[in-house]
């Protein structure tokens, strides 16, 4: 070996041996899919078997395959919950089951919400939804309690972004999103939705 290639050999030496290597660390959420539009996850039927898994940690996303999902859906943990595309189609659904929405929470005063998306007082982090349609067609609810609501965020902090809430009325009462913070004041920010008929 020549004294150059030994005089640079050892200046790499030096120089790799007295610095720490810097590794880049990547950090993703463990990701779940509802539908099987995406293979390679772990999948789910519906909305409400994916959110409420004990498989499901706090933290995740929880993508959600072009399609109707007819589910009243209660969220307990921080997540993420997104509508994705799927080939030419990207509208992913909630409506009420097959026998129409029932009571599945109670406002700051008392009163009875049917809640198509409930985001039941989760701590610890946020939930953030995106991307889907919340439809209130065929509620089966006849007068104004309990109160029609597409999604009710109560004591939880996040954000709803391009969500559609529509048709979410029941004897012409009906919310699109609500966000009811209580003492705590959880921030909620609701941008670039549309809401219609609630």
């Amino acid at each position: 070996m020549s004294r150059l290639s030994l005089l640079l050999l050892s200046m790499f030496a030096l120089i790799v041996g007295g610095c720490p290597m810097l590794a880049a660390t990547v950090t993703t959420a463990p990701t779940f899919v509802v539908g099987i539009c995406r293979p390679g996850f772990p999948n789910f039927s519906s909305i409400s078997a994916a959110v409420s898994s004990s498989t499901v940690p706090a933290g995740s996303i929880v993508m959600v395959c072009p399609g109707t999902y007819k589910e009243q859906v209660q969220i307990t943990k921080s997540l993420t919950l997104e509508g994705i595309s799927s080939g030419d189609t990207d509208e992913a659904i909630i409506a009420p089951p097959l026998g129409g929405l029932v009571q599945n929470a109670a406002d700051d005063l008392g009163d009875g919400i049917a809640a198509q998306v409930w985001v039941d007082n989760v701590s610890g982090g946020p939930v953030n939804i995106s991307n889907l349609t919340v439809d209130g067609s065929g509620n089966a609810v006849a007068s104004c309690l309990p109160l029609i609501v597409g999604i009710f965020y109560q004591n939880t902090a996040g954000t709803v972004n391009h969500v559609t809430a529509r048709n979410q009325n029941g004897n012409r009462c009906g919310v699109g999103i609500e966000a009811e913070g209580g003492s705590a004041s959880p921030a909620v920010t609701i941008e670039n939705n549309s809401i219609h008929d609630a």
